[in-house]
């Protein structure tokens, strides 16, 4: 009298287990916004001293980019450029907040003045490497995607720049 049919259980279970699948779906979702919102929240912004300041000023000469190498290709049908270099304090403070520029530029005459094609901006200390000693080198590497056709605009460069630093 109280047994229900074996088809009716089977589609109660099977309701059952899609409802609870959803469930364990979406806590995984609400858990990844989560984690991913708090570990964005905890980067913090870091005042650098930048060109013109006395610090950046007196300080700069000791921040050596060194090695640099630049690799331009093309992947799924998008032109990337990557340039790599290693970067030494070369001064006695131990460097705690390290700005720098990637630049891909040409040149537009024999006058050497130089047209901006891309630039990213990237916080390596910090965000990267905690910071960076007396006489610590480390080896660091700007990816921008995309980027027109090296191939099709004459005279391309590529360059690093120091844009600010901050020391102990």
């Amino acid at each position: 009298m109280f047994e229900q049919p074996i088809g009716k259980v089977e589609k109660d279970r099977s309701r059952l287990i899609i409802v609870i699948s959803g469930l364990a779906v979406l806590g995984v979702i609400v858990l990844m916004i989560f984690v991913s919102s708090y570990s964005s929240s905890q980067k913090k912004e870091i005042d650098v001293a930048l060109a013109g300041s006395p610090e950046f000023d007196s300080y700069a000469p000791n921040v050596r980019i060194e090695n640099f190498e630049q690799i331009a290709g093309e992947r799924l049908n998008v032109h990337f450029a990557r340039m790599k270099c290693t970067v030494t304090n070369a001064g006695d403070k131990t460097i705690t907040a390290l700005h720098l520029r990637g630049v891909i530029f040409r040149y537009l005459d024999e006058s050497l003045k130089e047209e901006l094609i891309k630039e990213k901006f990237v916080m390596i200390i910090p965000n990267q490497f905690d910071k960076l000693a007396p006489n610590q080198r480390i080896r660091i590497e700007i990816f921008m995607e995309p980027i027109p056709d090296p191939y099709s605009i004459a005279y391309v460069q590529m360059k690093i720049d120091l844009q600010g630093l901050k020391t102990e």
